[in-house]
């Protein structure tokens, strides 16, 4: 389980490497119920071409995954890839079209805000610097 003291633990390491811990969460458009299948595949396929990148293995050591699934009747299912990665600097809009190209052009998300893509489908892509603190 990820845990607070395992956060703590893993950004003390990474400042002390130089490095800091973000969070990275990216996004594909909302697709039908009954379509999930195929929306994991291609969230599936899109991290695989992502992690291959030069522009990943330049900014990101390592790091953990949580998939997040909403649904709603009327908007259909909702798909999040939530990471915390250790890494360097990753400026958004470079974070974003690295997504878009490992989702083959699925969609764009540049500086937090959601664009339509050549095939209609929304990506996001957002970085952001995680301080670990205590919580009350």
């Amino acid at each position: 389980a990820l845990t607070f003291a395992l956060v703590q633990e893993a950004q003390d390491r990474a400042a002390g490497q130089g490095r800091t811990l973000r969070v990275i969460v990216l996004t594909l458009k909302n697709a039908p119920i009954g379509e999930l299948r195929a929306m994991g595949a291609a969230m599936d396929e899109g991290l695989k071409n992502l992690r291959r990148t030069k522009a990943w293995k330049t900014h990101v050591v390592g790091g953990k995954l949580a998939f997040e699934i909403t649904a709603t009747e009327e908007r259909g299912w909702h798909l999040h890839a939530n990471l915390i990665v250790e890494g360097t600097f990753w400026a958004q809009k470079e974070l974003s079209e690295a997504w878009i190209a490992a989702t083959r052009g699925a969609g764009d998300g540049i500086e937090g805000a959601t664009r339509r893509g050549a095939e209609g489908a929304t990506v996001t892509a957002t970085a952001t610097r995680v301080r670990a603190a205590a919580v009350s």
